[in-house]
């Protein structure tokens, strides 16, 4: 991996690493994030608290 790290996702023979950017990309592309762009962000605010709670 890039950084040596885990969870990695790779598409299109490209690495990509960070809990929360692939958990965004895969709800996005299984149609998981809501329907309008409030209700993303509401999602968002919730993902970023629960990070920010395993800290």
């Amino acid at each position: 991996t890039p950084f040596g790290q885990l969870p990695i996702l790779e598409i299109d023979g490209e690495k990509f690493v960070q809990s929360l950017p692939i958990c965004r990309y895969l709800a996005k592309k299984l149609d998981l994030i809501g329907e309008t762009d409030f209700d993303a962000l509401k999602i968002d605010a919730v993902v970023a608290g629960l990070y920010d709670l395993r800290k």
